[in-house]
């Protein structure tokens, strides 16, 4: 089971040196269930390693397995395409098989490309285990629900799993040591992922989601309390992040799980870090969640102006957005604000907005980041025939930091340099302020070396861009 990622391409400048590797829980999840089956496994990360193509390739020539199963988001498709034609030149004869939403949506073309040899649609903890059996007896041309190869394309997602009946994720085999927190916290320690729910009951204009994950589902409250306990007695991990759209889907379910972890003394034991709506939480919830052990909070703002907020975030308001914020200040936890800036539409007044909406907010961290029309969004459907070679997956990033290579997507009534200059003056503006600064240090929450890091990087990245 193999995460990819390229080493050999780096499109983010300076800003690589602050991205951190996250832990992929849906490899774990495929590998738990595979293994549950039976079958024995090895995973590799080679976006956390940093391993190169030719690393990757014989580390798997060496580990001589039956069949391999790539993740494929849109930004890793080149590095699949790379590692799969190195690992056919290396005589590597075992089936590939590729998943995730890049694969999910573009199934017809990763095998009239033979880049894969089976294609997983959906979730695929049910249909992977009913092609690895299928694969072990030798039945090349399975009929499974979601599971598409040369001469069979499979029109619909895979069965959708009960989430309550799988086993948790297979962190055993993955370096925990490289999924560190990232550097917006003054300690370093492994993060690890637990979801809560899959799918999600918006339909947000520049999300991609529910392409891959239609229908909205929950675990119980019990099941998720005890993933979180294996992962402190098993291995030793008492930091995590729910990586739920949102946590929680409710407020009533949010205080049952608050409830929970308390009850068990976990709140003493664990910190967690989730993503939750503007108006999905008030004063009342969020105190019960610190209380539970969270820590920080993020919260998608998007946008500073309203027109363009409700075009693309149905529900959403500024008011909202600041309520929401005076809310989390006076229970003390900890926050990160998201943006876009270059959203169709928008001008450079609009961005200024945001910006200004960010400064307002005053959020402890935040991030600007470009629009991008990822595949399976409806920003993807509706910009399509405008996009900038929109084959060229590796520009799917929203720090693309190079100045010769021609984004994806540019408003009408903007330029790929003007929008950078944005970016980097909501950069400037949000983190260059005497008060942030200070107040940034006295809090101890980062440590100096990552604050140094960062700051170079967004020097770097404002370098020959004034």
């Amino acid at each position: 089971m193999i995460n990819p990622g390229d080493p050999d391409r780096r499109i983010l400048g300076a800003y690589d040196r602050a991205s951190e590797a996250f832990a992929p829980h849906g490899l774990a999840y495929l590998a738990a269930v595979l293994r549950a089956d039976g079958h024995d496994i090895a995973a590799i990360d080679q976006f956390a390693a940093r391993h190169t193509t030719a690393q990757l390739v014989d580390s798997i020539v060496r580990e001589k397995p039956d069949f391999i199963g790539f993740s494929c988001l849109s930004p890793d498709y080149p590095a699949l395409k790379k590692t799969t034609a190195a690992l056919r030149s290396a005589g590597v004869t075992a089936p590939i098989v590729a998943g995730n939403l890049h694969a999910t949506l573009f199934h017809e073309q990763i095998i009239a490309e033979q880049v894969a040899d089976y294609v997983v649609r959906g979730e695929a903890e049910l249909p992977i285990v009913e092609l690895a059996r299928s694969l072990a007896a030798g039945n090349t041309e399975p009929d499974i629900p979601g599971v598409s190869y040369a001469g069979h394309l499979a029109a619909e997602l895979a069965t959708p799993p009960d989430l309550d009946n799988l086993p948790f994720p297979a962190w055993d085999l993955f370096p925990l040591h490289l999924y560190l927190n990232p550097p917006l916290f003054r300690f370093q320690k492994t993060m690890l992922a637990v979801q809560t729910s899959r799918g999600c009951p918006y339909n947000c204009y520049f999300c991609c989601q529910n392409a891959m994950v239609p229908h909205v589902r929950r675990r119980q409250v019990e099941g998720v309390v005890d993933e979180i306990e294996a992962n402190l007695d098993q291995h030793g991990v008492d930091f995590f992040w729910f990586s739920d759209a949102i946590f929680p889907l409710s407020k009533q379910y949010g205080h049952e799980i608050a409830d929970e972890m308390i009850r068990r003394n976990l709140h003493r034991r664990v910190q967690w870090v989730t993503e939750c709506r503007v108006d999905s939480a008030d004063l009342e919830l969020l105190r019960h969640l610190r209380e539970a052990g969270l820590l920080m909070i993020i919260f998608g703002f998007e946008v500073g102006n309203q027109d363009v907020l409700d075009r693309i975030k149905p529900g959403a308001t500024l008011a909202a957005a600041r309520q929401v914020m005076k809310a989390t200040r006076q229970v003390g936890i900890q926050s990160l604000g998201l943006y876009m800036i270059g959203l169709p539409g928008e001008t450079e007044q609009s961005i200024r907005q945001t910006i200004d909406l960010a400064i307002s907010l005053d959020t402890d961290f935040a991030k600007f980041n470009r629009a991008i029309p990822y595949p399976g969004s409806c920003f993807y459907t509706e910009m399509h025939d405008r996009l900038h070679n929109p084959d060229d997956y590796a520009l799917y990033n929203p720090w693309l930091n190079a100045p010769d290579i021609e984004p994806l997507y540019v408003p009408e009534n903007l330029t790929h340099r003007r929008l950078v200059r944005l970016q980097n003056l909501a950069m400037r503006r949000f983190y260059l302020r005497p008060r942030k600064i200070l107040r940034l240090l006295l809090s101890r929450r980062v440590r100096m070396e990552h604050a140094w890091r960062g700051l170079r990087a967004l020097l770097e990245g404002l370098r020959g861009r004034r």
